[in-house]
């Protein structure tokens, strides 16, 4: 009988670094995907005030 042994606690950890910073990177997409949205729900209010300011002062 003939076995081998590797040690694999470098990739293990390496493993877990891996998971953290995925773990970050998704953290960081989904505040500046929430930031994006928000930015572009502002945006779309403001531009709906300026509309119906228009909209008023042509009808005057």
């Amino acid at each position: 009988m003939v076995g081998t042994v590797q040690d694999i606690t470098k990739y293990k950890k390496m493993e877990q670094q891996l998971k953290k910073s995925e773990k970050k990177y998704m953290e960081a997409y989904e505040r500046a995907e929430f930031y994006k949205d928000l930015f572009a729900h502002d945006i779309t209010n403001i531009l709906q005030a300026i509309i119906s300011v228009i909209d008023v002062s042509e009808s005057l």
